[in-house]
């Protein structure tokens, strides 16, 4: 209900379905959606997550999971120096520029982990205090188990953001959409 927190695990992905299922319209039978309708967490105050596991993705590569009160890094890219962005891309709280030294996905400006980065993300939000891999063996087997059966229902799809359509490009300033960025 209105004027209520919630801390239940959702993504943007869930918006379209939400949505539908606020409108009472059922989604279209040949498309497969990666989001879940949030409807009952955003109605009733004791609903739970429509999601036990999240996936986060950079382009086709999988960066990480995130199960229960954890996240899970398998990539990670690396962040622009934090002094010169607070200084230069941030000045007093108004974001300016990227925090992240590249947008690649793969390449230099990422560091695969092996074993993979834990956080607790619900004590530690910014993810600054990894955990010790080898005493949460358990739970990477069963992220691990939860990767598998998400790659064993992946349906190939053509990049849409990469193609370089400017039909997908963001318009700032419609109809003319020129971009001061």
């Amino acid at each position: 209900g209105a004027g209520r927190v919630s801390q239940e695990l959702a993504s943007t992905m869930d918006i379209f379905q939400t949505v539908i299922d606020f409108a009472g319209i059922d989604p279209p039978e040949n498309l497969t959606l990666d989001g879940k309708s949030l409807k009952n967490v955003l109605l009733l105050a004791n609903a739970t997550s429509p999601h036990a596991v999240l996936f986060h993705y950079c382009s086709s590569r999988l960066m990480a999971v995130r199960y229960g009160p954890y996240k899970v890094h398998f990539v990670t890219q690396k962040l622009a120096d934090v002094n010169k962005y607070a200084q230069t891309d941030c000045v007093q709280g108004s974001p300016k520029g990227e925090i992240f030294a590249g947008w690649a996905c793969f390449g230099k400006t990422t560091t695969a982990h092996d074993p993979p980065l834990i956080f607790n993300v619900e004590e530690d939000a910014s993810e600054e205090y990894a955990l010790p891999a080898a005493e949460y063996a358990g739970l990477l087997s069963e992220v691990e188990e939860a990767v598998q059966k998400h790659n064993a229902g992946l349906k190939p799809a053509p990049p849409q953001l990469g193609s370089n359509n400017p039909a997908l490009q963001p318009c700032c300033d419609p109809p003319k959409c020129t971009c001061n960025y």
